[in-house]
């Protein structure tokens, strides 16, 4: 706050009637006014807070080797063909097998004719999938073939929906969906289209906001 010193000094001449003068009192009020404003001091300089750093946690991602985890968190440790691994949602998955090539195609353009055969360097590949219901929740889950992305060596993803198919309408390779109560399992197929020379495929189950991984070898 600033403040302020006012200095006043009233110096008054007051003429009396009766002094020799005529006419109405002369008063001459000569008035000084002294300011003085004082300048509030700041420092030159100033310290700051304290503060205490932040480290990284020894448990970052970074630094926990992939063989302290079960198989399955990690893209380089997927859970290997034919095993299990339970999802976030409770949901039990296996990846039973997978066709290629011309197998792949064969099984497709039998299913339907308006099915489109692959353009020269790229192939279909079906992948047969099981899925049981382990949770406890009475809810039924509503599951879908499109929760299951494949990702190439090269890291390129491919999803189920880059090239629409018809599925044949019976066996493992029907397309993979349904509605899933507790203990109920079901078996199906998810296609993906890729180039044929795509090498170390990958499949990447993630939840409906795409946060909770799983993956599995295709080998």
């Amino acid at each position: 706050m600033k403040k302020l010193l006012i200095s006043l000094t009233l110096v008054a001449l007051i003429v009396m009637p009766g002094c020799g003068l005529t006419g109405s009192p002369n008063y001459t009020t000569p008035i000084t006014i002294i300011v003085t404003s004082t300048t509030p001091s700041y420092p030159t300089t100033s310290t700051a807070p304290t503060t205490t750093p932040v480290t990284t946690p020894p448990y970052s991602d970074t630094n926990i080797p992939t063989s302290t985890l079960p198989a399955g968190f990690f893209l380089d440790n997927p859970v290997p063909l034919g095993q299990s691994a339970v999802n976030a949602e409770g949901i039990q998955i296996t990846v039973v097998d997978f066709v290629t090539g011309d197998d792949a195609w064969e099984i497709i353009k039998n299913a339907n004719s308006v099915n489109v055969p692959p353009d020269k360097g790229m192939q279909y590949i079906l992948i047969t999938i099981k899925l049981k219901n382990v949770s406890s929740r009475e809810e039924p889950y509503m599951f879908w073939g499109t929760y299951f992305d494949l990702v190439g060596g090269s890291g390129k993803v491919f999803h189920a929906y880059d090239i629409n198919i018809i599925y044949p309408t019976k066996g493992i390779y029907q397309k993979l969906e349904g509605e899933l109560n507790h203990g109920d399992e079901v078996t199906g197929s998810v296609h993906f289209y890729v180039p044929q020379n795509e090498t170390g495929l990958t499949l990447v189950w993630s939840d409906y906001y795409g946060y909770n991984k799983l993956y599995f070898a295709i080998k």
